[in-house]
Parts: structure tokens; C-alpha cells; sequence
């Protein structure tokens, strides 16, 4: 926009600057100013100034604006496309020397558009594939045209259109192009009247306009080349794939096609996750091996959509259903069951069903279960109970059982094929407790309760007592819990039970503020019946009890000085030493009587008159830790005005627990001759308080002082070693004494077997070693080598002995041989 009129162009300078000025302190003014215009000389942007002023232009590249007494100039005409704005600086030298600052005023320019570029298609010739059955309305393409002038002017607008069809039909109107986007789609009629057999191709000429296709408007056109084929976007039927099949995966099960182009395939359903997968030809994968009884059927649907995601026809419908394989075993919806039963239950009851479930397909064998039972434990002659092989029902076969205190464990067996060979099964264990019956009625240990006293201001909620009924039947069952009831004696409502079933138990609680004046003495009959019926017996006049209570007026409670109260014995003090005595400390003198609690193992008692406190037992430091007591000094008017206070009992330690020597050195030894730095550590401990600070010794003996050294390194370890260089190898005791630190000390002798050995070079202790049982000893050895050489010996000289008579025989059969005769006379 040009600014002409001296006035506007001030109004604007002074808001631009008062805004610039609020955001960084610098006076900035702006202007608009068309390109392609030729400026004439006499065109102007002042510079105000107040007084004497000296500009100087700076970032003026190109020489493009100049600056003179106090008005820019501008020398050419300006291109938006080149360079949309400018930015100069002008300073004053004159103020600059006056303030010694710099002053600044920053002028922006900006190259105002217009129309001097033509919009062009970046495709002169472009062709698209639609297929029978695209939906009217759906793009198919998306034509782009590049316009150079300003994008955000109606310069830079673009529509788009078809302004020729060739060849025409009756009803031209095949294609519509959006003027705004440039998409591409079919006419409600294009869609429906399309046949490739009639016409397989359109050729359209487009226009793009700028200035929003005004009459003003530069344009140019493109050709498009639309080619019509045939519809095979067609719905599959029922896909059936067997349930884990083994193979390679992803695992084509099938391939849709849509004719057109582009497209996008996409597949989609509610519980399809990642099992299937669609490929960018249309190939349909299962991507791993299916489980039926995970998921027995699949619907999804198949889209075929351009870029922009929208469909160009109806969804395919895509059914896949998974057949069964036996694969699966009955389970039951418990490993263990348990029920019980009552000892005189008859004969085909039904004590328990048990339910087994194959999930695999409903209605065929794979899925159909049978029941028996495998093994009862304890077992019996002949069979305690029966099941229902279709049903899992499970009824008393015999006509009565033992004791209630009998237990039967069943081992049941689910089978599917019917129980058919080659089925698969499940297990269960089925536990049955036989029960008895209620015929034992609950009984009060006392006829009679009380009389209990109660003040007239005791608070509502109070529990009066505690009371508790007998019951021999089994603990833990409706017919051992027991319900109290009280049947008369509190027609107002004054008093209330509250049972606690786990200890047959009932609290006597006060329900209403109680009044003396009204009535001063309650007689509460409470009766005690079992949850269940009783069976054989009536309740008796055991089953009731009658409670007393006596209400009296406002007493004071009695008072102690303190809440809390410490004292220390020492653990030595004899039995009965009185360690308190309470009855010193009652405030008001009033005589209360003084109980006792949180007295573990009755180690003190209190006398209940005076207060004192005793010792009961021993006492032991080591065994018995620090003890506090609860104690309640109580009204002897009124039972429920007491005080309490807590009495802590530190035990101090006295020295009566001899140090001892602890661990087994059974496996320690010694070398001899004596090796440096050789030793054997002990180690001692004392119950007492002193277990930190023992002292080691050894005893007053000359044999033994010379032989063994024995030195402290604590309070309690100690190293023993030898005091000489040689002593004889055997086991040694070593008596050694050990003194703790209290007063007097305690100490103890301990008598420590050592073993002292000759060593190897290593260190490593060298024992005799003894004949192993069954096998021979050095002598056996000896005899028997002996008795093998004398029989080695014994057969050599046979065989020297024979081949010694041989020689001989052939020596005098050879002299023979050579003895001449005897001639005759």
C-alpha cells in the first residue's frame, strides 16, 4: 500500500513507532510499495526530524534507494520475486555527537505482489487407472500447478478445471475436477454409466487460473489421460485354516486386487491385532499359527483407498474361521475340592459336582467329557462314593460313614473323546470331611454371674463382663457357635450383648444411661443356643445363666500421683521383697483395692489391700528383660471408679554368671617344633554385663606356665600357643581361667584339650594313621608275600631237580655207549 497523504503517513509513522518503541526502545517505520512501477523523481519516504539533522543510509545493497535532506529515494523498480522486502538503517551523526550515542531508525520495505507470473502444471501430459466401481466422489489423482506470485494474494490463488472431454458422451460430466485442490474424481454418473467395452480412455484438457480464475486470471493447460478398466474388486467366501499348522510364516492364505491406480491397501477388524497382514499387491498373510481356542473366528475388512486414505469402493468382508485339532485337556475349574458331610447322611446324597471344561470345539469329541474316579485314600471294601459319568455328580454310595473326625481324598479323572482311547484328561482331587451333627447343646460353667456394680454415670458402651458357653461339638461349625440371648430382665433395653463367635464369647455392654433411683438392681436371664438345630436333645437349664447387676451412685475414683513410675531391683533380692508399695501414693486416703496386669510369667504379685508390690519368683537379669505393669487401684464401693498407672521394673545386674569358653576347637592344633607366629584363638562370652572386659589365664603351674603361652588381644578372645620349642605330640589339657570385670569378679576354670602334632612343610598336621577295618594288616601282608615266595621257590627247584636227572640219565646212557664189551676167553 502507498502512503500519499502527509497526515496518514505521520498517523502510521507514530503508531508503528509508539509500538516498536514499547517492544525494544527503537523507532522503526514501514512501508508498502508495489513492484514493477516505475518510480518518477518526485517520489518521497521522509525521514521526521526536529531540529538540524545529517542522515546517512546504511544497508543499501545495490544502490537501489538513496537519501537527501531528509527523504529516501528509490532509483529502479522492485521484483517481490527477487526480493520481497527491504530493511535500511538511518542514522543522525548530528544527534550521535550530541548524545554521544548511536540513533537509529529502521525503515522496512516491503515489495507489494502482482500479478506477472503465469501458474503452470508441473506435468504437461499425466495419466491415472480408474476401475469399474469407484465411488463418485473418491479422487483418483490430484493435479499440482506452481504459481511464483505471493501464495497468500488472490495472485497466488489457483483453481483448477476440465474444459474439454474427449471423446464426449451424452452426459459429458464423466470426471470432476475440484477447483480448489486440484483432485480428480468420478460424476455420481461417471460412476455408474463407466465401461471400458464402450470407452477404455478419456483424454482431458485441464486449465490452472491464478487470481482465483477472474477474468484478470493468467493460465495454462495440461492433458490428462484417464484409462477405464474393469471391476475385480470382488468378496471373497469363508477362509478355513486348520489350527496350528506348522510351516513357514507369514503364510499366504489369500489376494485381493483392485484394478485402478493408484492404490493403498489396508486391512482392518476389531481383533485382528498383527495375526493377519496385507502386502502392497493385495496378498492376505497369516503371520504364526492360530489357536482356535484363542480365537475361533476372524472378520476384517479389506479397503482399497487412494493417498489421502478415503476408500474408492465398499470394503471387502474377509471371514476366516479356525478348525479344531485335539489339542486340548479337560481342566477343572479346581485342582482341589473340598466338602464335607454329616455322619448320618443317607445313602445317594449328592455331596458335591465337579465340572470340567475342554476348550476345545463345543459339540464334537473333542470337546465331549467323561468322569470316573481313579483311587479313594483311605480305601474301604467296597466303594464309599459314585460318580455320574456325564454329569461329574458325586453321591454317598454307602449307607453311613464313621467318626466325624474321617477324611476322604478322591482322585477324580475328566477324559474328553467321550473316555475313548487316545482322549486326553485332567485330574482333581476332591477332599471330603465327614462332619458331625449338633447334638451337644452349649452350657455355662456357673448357674449364676455377679452381682457386677455399676455407677449411675457409667458411660454407654461400657462392657459389664464377659461371658462364655461350653460346647463339644466340633470348634469352628454352626453347631459349636453359639448365639446369647437375653430372655428377660431388660424389657428396656438398657443393657446389649455383643457375641464374638471365634471364643464363644458374649460382652454384657450398657446400652442406656443407667438411673439408681429408678431402678437399683437388674437380673438378666441370658440363654445360649447353637447356630444350628440341636439333633436328639432339648436345652437344659446348663444353656442359661442369670447375671446380677447392682447399680450405685456417683463415687469418686480413687487418684495415684503419677501416670507412670519407675523403680530398680536388683536381680539377687530375695523372694518375696516388697519392690513398691503403692498404698503410700493414694491421694485421698481412699482404700481402694490394687490389681495387677501385663504381669508376664507371675514373676510379682500385689497384695490388693495395702498395694505392695513382691517378687514372686527369682529373678534373673540374663533371662528377664526390664518388665512394666499395669497397675489399677479400684473403688471398693464402686468396681468400675478405678485409677491406673504404669510401673516400670529395670532389673540391675549382679555378677552371678561365670564366664565361659565358647566354640569347638576340636579341629585347631598346634605344631611341634614350634611354629612362629602359630596360635590358636579363643573365644569367651559371660551372661553378665561384663562379656566386653574378661581377662584369660592360665593356671598356677609350673608344667604348664613352661609349656603354654596365653595372651589377651581383647576383652573377650585370647590366643593360646607354645611357650617352648619342642613338646611331646599327643592331645594336651590346657587349663585355662577366665575372670570378668564385675565386683567381686567371677571366674571359671575351663579345661581345653590341644592337639600338638608334628607338621609337614606346609603347616598341615601329620596323625597316625590306624588300620582300615577289612583290610589286611602290615603282618598279614608280610606272611602272605612270604608264604608266595616259598611256593615259587618250592616249584623252582622241582623243575631244577627234574632237568637234573634227565642230564644224568643221558650221561650214563652216553657212557654206556662207549664202554667196549667184554671179549670171551
Amino acid at each position: 500500500m502507498q502512503i500519499k497523504k502527509p497526515m496518514v503517513s505521520c498517523v502510521i509513522q507514530v503508531v508503528l513507532f509508539l509500538l516498536c518503541w514499547i517492544c525494544d526502545g527503537q523507532q522503526v517505520l514501514e512501508y508498502i510499495i508495489p513492484e514493477n512501477y516505475a518510480w518518477s523523481n518526485n517520489f518521497h519516504i521522509k525521514i521526521p526530524c526536529q531540529s538540524t539533522c545529517n542522515f546517512t543510509l546504511e544497508g543499501n545493497e545495490n544502490d537501489i534507494f538513496g537519501i537527501d535532506s531528509g527523504f529516501i529515494s528509490i532509483t529502479m523498480p522492485l521484483d517481490r520475486e527477487e526480493t520481497p522486502s527491504y530493511t535500511l538503517q538511518v542514522r543522525d551523526t548530528v544527534k550521535d555527537e550530541k548524545e554521544g550515542a548511536p540513533t537509529l531508525i529502521t525503515v522496512k520495505i516491503n515489495v507489494g505482489d502482482e500479478n506477472d507470473n503465469t501458474p503452470e502444471f508441473t506435468e504437461k501430459f499425466m495419466t491415472a487407472k480408474v476401475s469399474v466401481g469407484t465411488r463418485s466422489g473418491v479422487p483418483f489423482m490430484k493435479l499440482h500447478a506452481i504459481d511464483l506470485d505471493d501464495q497468500t494474494t488472490l495472485n497466488g490463488d489457483l483453481r483448477y478445471s476440465i474444459i474439454q472431454q474427449n471423446p464426449e458422451t451424452t452426459d459429458s460430466h464423466v470426471f470432476f475436477l475440484d477447483p480448489n485442490s486440484g483432485s480428480m474424481s468420478l460424476t455420481e454418473n461417471g460412476s455408474l454409466f463407466l465401461d471400458p467395452e464402450k470407452v477404455d480412455i478419456y483424454n482431458l484438457t485441464v486449465q490452472v487460473k491464478d487470481m482465483a480464475g477472474g477474468s484478470m486470471a493468467l493460465s495454462s493447460t495440461g492433458v490428462v489421460s484417464v484409462e477405464i478398466v474393469q471391476n475385480t474388486w470382488n468378496a471373497p467366501g469363508p477362509v478355513y485354516i486348520q489350527e496350528n499348522v506348522a510351516g513357514s510364516y507369514p503364510m499366504q492364505i489369500l489376494q485381493v486386487q483392485w484394478n485402478g491406480q493408484p492404490v493403498i491397501y489396508k486391512l482392518k477388524g476389531d481383533d485382528i491385532g498383527s495375526i493377519f497382514s496385507i502386502s502392497a499387491e493385495g496378498i492376505i498373510y497369516v503371520n504364526g499359527p492360530l489357536d482356535r481356542e484363542t480365537q475361533a473366528k476372524f472378520q476384517m475388512k479389506v479397503f482399497a483407498e487412494n493417498s489421502e486414505g478415503t476408500a474408492y469402493a465398499d470394503p471387502l468382508e474377509l471371514r476366516v474361521i479356525v478348525r479344531d485339532e485335539n489339542d486340548n485337556s479337560p481342566t477343572f475349574s479346581q485342582l482341589t475340592y473340598q466338602t464335607t458331610i454329616k455322619e448320618l447322611t443317607t445313602k445317594g446324597t449328592e455331596i458335591l459336582r465337579v465340572q470340567a471344561t475342554d476348550i476345545d470345539e463345543p459339540s464334537t469329541d473333542n470337546s465331549q467329557i467323561s468322569y470316573q474316579i481313579v483311587s479313594q485314600t483311605p480305601t474301604s471294601k467296597g466303594p464309599l462314593f459314585k460318580i455320574d459319568g456325564g454329569s461329574g455328580s458325586i453321591t454317598l454310595e454307602a449307607p453311613h460313614l464313621l467318626s466325624y473326625k474321617n477324611q476322604y481324598t478322591l482322585k477324580v479323572l475328566a477324559q474328553d473323546m467321550n473316555g475313548a482311547e487316545g482322549g486326553l484328561s485332567g485330574h482333581c482331587t476332591i477332599i471330603v470331611d465327614v462332619t458331625d451333627v449338633n447334638n451337644n447343646p452349649p452350657v455355662f460353667s456357673e448357674k449364676k454371674l455377679g452381682p457386677f456394680e455399676l455407677s449411675e454415670e457409667t458411660e454407654i458402651g461400657t462392657v459389664v463382663t464377659k461371658i462364655t458357653a461350653l460346647d463339644e461339638d466340633q470348634p469352628r461349625t454352626d453347631n459349636w457357635f453359639v448365639d446369647f440371648r437375653i430372655v428377660s430382665g431388660n424389657e428396656n433395653g438398657i443393657f446389649k450383648l455383643q457375641t464374638d463367635r471365634t471364643a464363644n464369647e458374649a460382652r454384657v455392654i450398657l446400652n442406656k444411661k443407667l438411673d439408681s433411683e429408678e431402678t437399683q438392681k437388674y437380673d438378666l436371664k441370658i440363654s445360649a443356643q447353637n447356630v444350628a438345630a440341636l439333633v436328639g436333645r432339648t436345652y437344659g437349664s446348663d444353656s442359661s445363666v442369670s447375671l446380677v447387676i447392682q447399680v450405685v451412685k456417683v463415687l469418686k475414683a480413687p487418684k495415684l500421683s503419677k501416670d507412670y513410675y519407675e523403680v530398680k531391683v536388683k536381680e539377687d533380692v530375695p523372694v518375696g521383697t516388697v519392690i513398691f508399695n503403692f498404698g503410700q501414693d493414694d491421694i485421698d486416703k481412699q482404700n481402694p483395692r490394687y490389681y495387677l496386669s501385663g504381669n508376664a510369667k507371675n514373676v510379682f504379685s500385689i497384695d490388693e489391700d495395702t498395694g505392695k508390690i513382691r517378687t514372686n519368683q527369682l529373678l534373673d537379669k540374663e533371662q528377664d528383660t526390664d518388665c512394666t505393669l499395669e497397675i489399677m487401684a479400684q473403688s471398693r464401693e464402686n468396681s468400675s471408679l478405678s485409677a491406673t498407672a504404669i510401673l516400670k521394673i529395670i532389673l540391675v545386674d549382679v555378677n552371678d554368671n561365670p564366664p565361659t569358653l565358647m566354640g569347638d576347637y576340636s579341629d585347631q592344633y598346634l605344631c611341634t617344633p614350634q611354629r612362629e607366629g602359630q596360635a590358636i584363638l579363643l573365644k569367651a562370652s559371660d551372661r553378665d554385663e561384663h562379656n566386653g572386659n574378661l581377662q584369660f589365664s592360665l593356671v598356677n603351674d609350673p608344667n604348664i606356665v613352661r609349656n603354654w603361652r596365653l595372651e589377651r588381644v581383647n576383652g573377650t578372645h585370647a590366643h593360646l600357643s607354645l611357650q617352648i620349642s619342642y613338646l611331646m605330640p599327643q592331645v594336651h589339657v590346657v587349663p585355662l581361667i577366665i575372670t570378668d570385670s564385675g565386683t567381686p569378679s567371677y571366674k571359671q576354670q575351663n579345661n581345653l584339650k590341644v592337639l600338638v602334632c608334628q607338621c609337614t612343610n606346609r603347616g598341615d598336621c601329620m596323625t597316625e594313621v590306624g588300620p582300615m577295618p577289612g583290610k589286611p594288616s602290615l603282618q598279614s601282608t608280610v606272611a602272605i608275600l612270604v608264604g608266595t615266595l616259598g611256593f615259587i621257590g618250592f616249584i623252582l627247584l622241582i623243575v631244577f631237580a627234574r632237568l637234573h636227572f634227565q642230564k644224568k640219565r643221558q650221561f650214563i646212557l652216553n657212557t654206556a655207549d662207549r664202554i667196549p664189551l667184554n671179549s670171551s676167553p
